[in-house]
């Protein structure tokens, strides 16, 4: 978030992809910490686009890659990013992100800047192998979690599935808090056990299951 061409609040995150060729987004954890250095030189880089791009005020979406000579830009979007990660560093800091960022367009006062984060939150999504879907299990059981802040499916009995290519196909979702590092771990790998679409591929008429991270 930038206020008058400076950082006002930063939050970093990081990501799990089914990886090459399509890259789908699998599971992001917000509020991560660097080692001093390379977070020096991270935020070296966002203030580096935000001059670039001339930004002053409003909220600014930085993806890149970490590499071994540094970190590579991906994509930057002066936009609210997707995934949850909004109601993520909601509950992560403790502030509404939503708010600020009105707050930040229409010139209101900001509260100081979050110290520290006081959660930690995490978002999930299922990635299903193609076929015809035979069976949605464990919803249920995952929304009675108690590091489970909400959940759902996109997909019921009887839809087909194509080969995932996009975040737009993937099949399921949980957004996740917890008070430690530990329990949102326990609580990610209890929403890749149970949570599961199973399909049919009929060209080989044989099952499959949901792919996990």
């Amino acid at each position: 978030m930038v206020q008058d061409g400076k950082v006002w609040f930063a939050n970093l995150t990081a990501k799990e992809t089914t990886g090459p060729p399509n890259f789908v987004e699998l599971t992001h954890r917000v509020a991560v910490r660097l080692p001093a250095r390379e977070a020096a030189v991270v935020d070296a880089l966002g203030e580096s686009v935000i001059e670039a791009i001339g930004m002053r005020t409003g909220l600014v979406h930085l993806e890149f890659r970490m590499t071994a000579t540094g970190p590579q830009v991906m994509e930057v979007a002066v936009r609210t990013p997707g995934d949850y990660l909004m109601d993520l560093c909601s509950l992560a800091y403790g502030i509404d992100w939503f708010e600020m960022v009105v707050r930040l367009a229409v010139g209101a006062q900001l509260p100081p800047p979050p110290e520290a984060p006081v959660r930690h939150a995490a978002s999930h999504f299922i990635v299903s192998e193609p076929g015809v879907v035979v069976a949605v299990e464990g919803l249920d059981e995952v929304r009675e979690h108690p590091a489970v802040v909400d959940a759902g499916v996109s997909v019921a009995v009887g839809d087909r599935i194509g080969e995932t290519s996009s975040s737009g196909q993937r099949t399921g979702f949980a957004v996740l808090s917890a008070a430690s590092p530990e329990e949102l771990e326990e609580a990610l790998a209890h929403v890749r056990r149970t949570l599961t679409i199973t399909t049919v591929d009929q060209t080989r008429t044989r099952p499959g299951r949901d792919a996990r991270a």
